[in-house]
């Protein structure tokens, strides 16, 4: 980590001002996506024909390929990002969150990024740093600060109500109590009939395609 070599790129992803593709890489690939594959736990027959165009053969393939190395070796590259994370944040290297992976993985874009705030704290980010990794961060980055990342009179209305402080445990940001999203208020209980509407229509045509 402390070599010629590494520092250099770090320098390189500072000066470019923020690091969105080295942070979705690092972060939410690396270490989301991978530990979903250091513990298997896959479930492509249930979210592979909702989410993509890939048959479950498709997704049988692509889990064999990645269940190649052994779990001692996955562990190391995780901590290696880990490390590499931190490295970009003490030095300065702005970074977002973002959620993606790659296919037939048990990650999901939105559910994965609570799990990816708490990797950003393991690597050495303070909890406040992690939420502005998806808040303030990207506001800045598309400059729409005057409007988004932060809670003020005459932004827009778009944040999540929680029951239990976030800058206690990161994992807070997982008690949602509500939602307000482009100025529409979603309960609790909205949010979990979404969820079944989102469980009943993979199952269906999941269904359809057996």
């Amino acid at each position: 980590m402390d070599s010629e070599h590494v520092q250099g790129i770090v320098e390189f992803l500072k000066s470019l001002g923020a690091a969105r593709i080295a942070a979705m890489a690092a972060v939410t690939v690396a270490l989301v996506g991978f530990f979903a594959v250091l513990t298997m736990r896959v479930t492509a027959p249930q979210m592979t024909p909702l989410f993509t165009d890939l048959t479950f053969e498709d997704s049988a393939a692509i889990i064999k390929d990645l269940d190649t190395d052994p779990v001692s070796v996955r562990r190391e590259f995780v901590h290696k990002e880990l490390e590499i994370v931190g490295a970009m944040h003490r030095a300065g290297v702005p970074l977002l969150a973002g959620t993606d992976t790659a296919a037939a993985v048990d990650v999901l874009p939105g559910f994965s990024l609570h799990q990816e705030l708490e990797y950003f704290v393991q690597a050495g980010l303070s909890p406040m740093e992690a939420l502005q990794t998806a808040t303030l961060n990207p506001a800045r980055f598309f400059g729409m600060e005057d409007q988004l990342g932060t809670i003020e009179k005459d932004k827009l209305a778009d944040l999540v109500l929680l029951t239990g402080n976030p800058l206690d445990n990161i994992a807070n940001t997982q008690k949602i109590a509500a939602v307000i999203s482009n100025g529409h208020y979603f309960s609790s209980n909205d949010l979990q009939k979404m969820l079944a509407a989102v469980e009943a229509a993979a199952h269906d045509q999941l269904a359809e395609t057996h």
